[in-house]
């Protein structure tokens, strides 16, 4: 079951993040799928502490400063190392070599906060997953 919930949360992710960079840019490219996957599971793996350690802020800070790390890292090895100009920052301000710019790390917590929303839906509704994954003994 649990190959299962990563499979889905790795395919939302995936298609939820091409979807929107369709719409607002009009264009993806397959890696952005794959970041999005992941990044989706960091997510679902933070929401899980969210529901019994901390607030869904600071949840939400932590998972968009793990997707700019992560946009930094692909930005350097996909855009750099690989010339394939995937994305460019450098017109946005406050950016780092046009890879992650301050704008789309704040873009990255708002998106978290609501991503974290809808894996509890996911969790609750699909994987009938109970609100407090962290139970006491």
């Amino acid at each position: 079951m649990e190959y299962l919930k990563s499979f889905t949360l790795f395919s939302i992710g995936a298609l939820g993040y091409g979807i929107i960079e369709l719409l607002f840019r009009g264009y993806t490219h397959i890696s952005m799928g794959v970041l999005g996957g992941i990044c989706m599971l960091f997510i679902s793996i933070i929401d899980s502490f969210r529901k019994s350690l901390t607030s869904a802020i600071f949840c939400a800070v932590v998972c968009g400063i793990f997707i700019t790390a992560m946009e930094a890292l692909m930005g350097y090895f996909l855009n750099i190392r690989l010339g394939l100009n995937i994305w460019d920052y450098s017109k946005v301000g406050l950016d780092l070599n046009g890879q992650i710019c301050l704008k789309f790390s704040l873009v990255w917590v708002l998106l978290s906060f609501f991503t974290m929303q809808i894996n509890s839906l996911i969790s609750k509704r699909v994987f009938l997953e109970s609100k407090n994954i962290l139970k006491s003994t």
